[in-house]
């Protein structure tokens, strides 16, 4: 059995702590993202220290805070009359010495440090602690649950327990500070006031459960808002509280004292307006052998967001008033957000997936933490980096945004009406790149204000893609015409008549990187969207432009055989001419490019079948492996003579075909190699790239857009938490091999698995809710296949298509649901080249619960 899919007890413990190879000591300045989607985050890394804290709407790298220093986590432990005190992080930037007060901090190297979105785990690792503890902080990341994940909060969950034979008293810390108004480059000395929140929510003064802070009326600003720091009160459990002034040496001392000596705060707030520091406390006492469990909540409202000179808000701000509303509310629904996170992450690490796969797919999620805004009026945008912040982004949605779709379908729809909605009304049809910076109500282009070629069917694939896996005709007919307007206006670049757009200048998705004449990634997607939209249009009623696109579509691909396949090289061109001034392309347009297939690679996962050769197709991914793959990589093209590609004579600037982006050619090339017969080499590039930038590289949550594929490093723009770290879900699609189409009713089994493989057990993931999959290979006789789906919502089918048990000898086909065994015919066809079995049900069936398709070699 390949090591990829070995049983769990043999499979290596990979987490992004293990990054470091012993050198545990170095700090990592990046961590688990805690916060809602659209409500900005808090990051905790392997020091535990709290980083890159975007909060305050200040979500783009230039203006996020790269630390909140003074912000810890303490213990205190009491045994005996013996008195631990420890700051749970290696340091603290708090004026101790003025204080006359000497802590004990905790190395890098004392702390266990396990991170899997959205959950950051600690354990103290000292041998003379006084009590085992452990922490955890998690925000709730639910699938399917908007309004659970958008919550603006983040949960610190505490175990202590007591290994000893006598008592012992423990006390635990969460400080934070005030950041009204801050952001990376503002600290405004005035931030408001601290007040205790009641516990039960009415005024009590002896009885607290935590402090809010900050400003509830007079918000001008992104950055102005309020915030609450509170504990969930628990029999024997005494909760205190304590604003404070960091800058006083004074107030530390007082604090010191208080929590040091005593194991409690005074439930008081300082009077200095410059006190910006509130603490809730957590104690009580641990008979031998007990264990107890102390749970925090952190919570910010941030209500008024203003970007591209208009107001959008906050989605959260709909629903809560204030931040201790929301404290109030995640701390009453808490075991709920645990629970249903634990579930989230046990259906993908307790399946039959290599434990690095599920981990890389659950922390791409980070991204909707780190990259996204849902307003008000609930608009949702996610943009391409906090580098540089510009929202949408199609060109490169085409390969992040079947996560959303997957699992949050109406953030996905209201992104892709936004993007609709922003075509202009001249010329009709024209995409564009960006809804805006930072902001959804500025539609633009990018830097150079070009127009790139690839937007157009990119946008069309997008929305014949959501339509097959959600069925939602409304929505199809509502962008139907925008759909129309797009084809039609792509047809204009045709210059020659043959069905494929010619293009010029820097035209595609690769900033600076020159397309003259027929681009084989913009054409080849092209007739992948012409064919999409061929079967969009005929389910929608419209015969006649269906059959339309579909002529076009096989005169293009004619035209796209013969013109860009250079039988020598073994390869499709970068570019070819799109006229007859120049019949042969030039040196610098004879590259291969690793995206020349990148229409292929949509068109078979989507069950559109295989545009070009099958011959063809299979050797150009050995030549793009050959000529384009490095140590740790593949780059983006290289020449014949082995140099990378570069722009025409005259044109300045450089392409950087030299270095590779790990996020797009996993999806347009791994995942290509999984549908062509090479799943085993597929997936070893996908573990590669897991390998290189997500753990060796410190990536696991800030992944790049580009990467050295000699030096094994980050190059270029967008390194900062690129959306393309979310195509890996593309990946988890093409390996299931699992496609529900839920407009035509049809359900696709084609799995994608590394030789000697032959049980799958996975959850898959719909617009439509979660379901799962089991799949079992019988070697023995006769040779067998058993596929059992169980489905938790109402689906309707018509006919399951599969891949046949041998090429020659005929299927038996079995089919049947919990309650009934269901007739079917079954006709073995051959398209492009793909033997396929349609098993076509006679009746119709809702099936809800288990389908069982057993296939079987009848014996003769």
């Amino acid at each position: 059995m390949p090591a990829d899919f070995r049983p769990d007890a043999q499979r290596p413990n990979l987490t992004p702590a293990s990054v470091s190879r012993g050198k545990r000591s170095a700090t990592v300045t990046w961590g688990v993202p805690l916060g809602g989607i659209g409500t900005g985050c808090i990051e905790l890394g392997n020091d535990n220290r709290f980083r890159n804290i975007t909060i305050n709407n200040n979500r783009d790298k230039s203006t996020r805070i790269p630390l909140a220093s003074r912000a810890f986590l303490a213990l205190r432990t009491v045994r005996l009359g013996r008195v631990q005190t420890r700051f749970l992080q290696p340091a603290c930037d708090l004026p101790f010495a003025e204080a006359g007060v000497i802590p004990t901090f905790t190395p890098v190297n004392e702390l266990t440090w396990k991170a899997l979105y959205p959950c950051s785990h600690y354990t103290l690792n000292v041998k003379d602690a006084t009590v085992e503890a452990a922490w955890r902080a998690m925000t709730p990341f639910v699938p399917h649950d908007t309004h659970a994940s958008n919550i603006p909060a983040m949960y610190l969950n505490v175990s202590l327990r007591n290994p000893e034979h006598t008592p012992v008293k423990v006390s635990f810390v969460f400080n934070w500070e005030n950041l009204c108004g801050c952001t990376r480059r503002n600290r405004p000395e005035q931030r408001g006031s601290f007040y205790p929140v009641p516990a039960g929510g009415t005024p009590d003064t002896n009885r607290f459960v935590g402090l809010r802070f900050g400003k509830t009326e007079g918000i001008d600003h992104n950055a102005e808002g309020n915030y609450a720091l509170m504990a969930q009160p628990q029999d024997g459990q005494k909760i205190t509280v304590l604003g404070w002034n960091e800058s006083d040496p004074q107030e530390l001392d007082t604090f010191w004292q208080q929590f040091h000596y005593d194991g409690s705060l005074a439930n008081q707030v300082s009077r200095n307006p410059a006190a910006n520091l509130a603490a809730v406390c957590c104690s009580r006492e641990l008979l031998p052998h007990q264990e107890c469990r102390f749970l925090f909540v952190l919570s910010w409202y941030c209500p008024k967001f203003e970007s591209d000179g208009a107001e959008h808000g906050n989605k959260y701000a709909e629903t809560f008033p204030n931040a201790v509303e929301v404290g109030r509310y995640a701390l009453k629904n808490a075991h709920y957000c645990f629970r249903a996170v634990e579930k989230w992450q046990s259906t993908l690490l307790n399946s039959s997936l290599p434990r690095w796969f599920s981990r890389m797919l659950l922390n791409s999620c980070a991204t909707f933490a780190t990259n996204t805004l849902l307003t008000r009026k609930g608009r949702f945008a996610m943009f391409e980096t906090p580098e540089d912040p510009m929202t949408g982004c199609l060109d490169k949605r085409l390969y992040s945004s079947l996560a959303t779709l997957l699992l949050f379908p109406e953030l996905e729809e209201a992104e892709l009406h936004a993007l609709a909605a922003a075509m202009p009304k001249t010329p009709p049809g024209r995409c564009m790149r960006y809804l805006g910076r930072m902001g959804m109500k500025a539609p633009q282009d990018g830097p150079d204000e070009a127009e790139l070629a690839d937007l157009g069917p990119k946008f069309v694939l997008l929305a014949c893609r959501n339509f097959r896996l959600s069925g939602n005709r409304k929505t199809a007919e509502a962008l139907f015409p925008r759909l129309r307007a797009a084809m039609r206006h792509t047809r204009t670049m045709d210059k020659d008549g043959h069905g494929l757009p010619w293009q010029s200048g820097f035209s595609t998705m690769y900033d600076g990187w020159v397309a003259e004449g027929v681009n084989s990634y913009t054409s080849g997607l092209w007739i992948a969207a012409m064919r999409a939209y061929a079967a969009l249009a005929e389910l929608l009623g419209h015969p006649d432009e269906a059959r339309q696109y579909r002529d076009l579509s096989e005169d293009a691909v004619k035209h796209f055989e013969s013109l860009l396949w250079n039988e020598e090289r073994g390869h499709y061109l970068y570019c070819a001419p799109g006229s007859g001034e120049r019949p042969r392309p030039e040196d610098w347009q004879s590259g291969c490019h690793t995206g020349q297939l990148a229409g292929e690679w949509y068109a078979q996962w989507m069950g559109l079948g295989g545009l070009f050769e099958p011959g063809r197709v299979r050797q150009a991914l050995v030549t793009i492996q050959r000529m384009n793959e490095r140590a740790y990589g593949v780059v983006k093209a290289t020449m014949p003579d082995g140099y990378p590609c570069e722009n025409p004579p005259g044109i300045p600037g450089e392409p950087h075909t030299e270095h590779g982006w790990p996020g797009i050619y996993l999806a347009h090339f791994a995942c290509l190699l999984l549908h062509c017969g090479r799943p085993d080499h597929g997936l070893y590039m996908i573990e590669r790239i897991f390998k290189c930038v997500w753990m060796r590289g410190a990536r696991a949550f800030n992944h790049p857009l580009s990467w050295d594929c000699n030096t094994n490093e980050p190059r270029g723009r967008a390194q900062d938490r690129n959306m393309s770290a979310l195509s890996v879900w593309h990946a988890y699609e093409s390996l299931h091999g699992v496609f529900m189409d839920a407009a035509a009713h049809v359900l696709w089994i084609r799995p994608h698995l590394p030789k000697g493989v032959r049980f799958l057990n996975v959850p898959l993931f719909s617009p439509t809710g979660p379901s799962w999959v089991r799949l079992h290979e019988k070697t023995g006789r006769p040779h067998g296949l058993e596929i059992q789906l169980t489905f938790h919502q109402s689906v309707l089918l018509n006919e399951i298509v599969t891949n046949p048990l041998h090429a020659s000898k005929e299927c038996h086909v079995e089919c049947a649901t919990e309650r009934q065994r269901l007739e079917t015919s079954v006709a073995r066809v051959i398209e492009n080249a793909e033997p396929q079995l349609r098993i076509r049900l006679v009746s119709p069936a809702v099936v809800h619960g288990t389908l069982t398709v057993i296939l079987s070699i009848e014996r003769k």
